[in-house]
């Protein structure tokens, strides 16, 4: 597995309204699997794992881990068995679908993410590290599928990549946004940069939208 699967695995996932628990248990064994895998090889941390399960959610699953631990600082990530807990508890409730979908919003963008078997391109939010593997040499069969990618996930121009996208450099040396530890692409407030989070085609037009 590479870091962009497991990217790729949560932006499907908040694509979807998350309506039972058997639809949340394909995406926690799935989620679990490459993630602990790429936790084992020294890819990513728990922190990185922590913060992207529960990118997979709708907001109000943060209302929810909020109300359990109204303490939580707001700079940590909530553990991965929090977000469990909290995502089964309402997943039990009457309201499944209308506590567990997507922003109105997020219809403008869920095209963007297919859910036919065909590997989808890879989202914009791209951790520097998983940018890196995009441009490494291809790995020995069955340690990882290749999702090409075709244009800058900051300004959407085919002519470079994200890593030298001269758009995206200039917003962070303004401090328009920040990169996290886990050097994933955060609005001012520490949120990761998603079509959830603000609408756009790309990683400059969200941050546009957002402030």
């Amino acid at each position: 597995y590479t870091i962009t699967d497991l990217e790729i695995l949560v932006e499907q996932q908040a694509a979807i309204p998350m309506q039972d628990r058997l639809q949340f248990s394909k995406y926690y064994w799935n989620f679990i699997t490459k993630s602990s895998w790429l936790i084992d090889q020294g890819l990513i941390l728990q922190r990185e794992q922590n913060k992207l399960f529960l990118s997979g959610f709708h907001i109000n699953i943060h209302e929810q881990l909020h109300l359990t631990n109204p303490n939580h600082p707001l700079n940590n990530p909530w553990p991965l068995s929090e977000t469990k807990r909290a995502a089964r508890f309402l997943l039990n409730g009457d309201n499944t679908t209308t506590l567990l979908a997507l922003p109105t919003l997020a219809s403008t963008t869920t095209q963007q993410f297919p859910t036919t078997s065909t590997a989808p391109a890879p989202r914009e939010t791209f951790n520097m590290m998983s940018i890196e593997q995009h441009a490494a040499p291809a790995q020995p069969a069955g340690q990882q599928q290749c999702h090409p990618l075709t244009n800058c996930g900051g300004c959407s121009d085919p002519n470079h990549f994200f890593r030298a996208c001269p758009k995206m450099a200039n917003y962070l040396q303004r401090g328009v946004c920040i990169c996290d530890n886990s050097n994933c692409i955060c609005f001012l407030d520490g949120t990761l940069v998603t079509p959830q989070a603000a609408p756009g085609k790309n990683l400059t037009e969200r941050i546009n939208n957002w402030h």
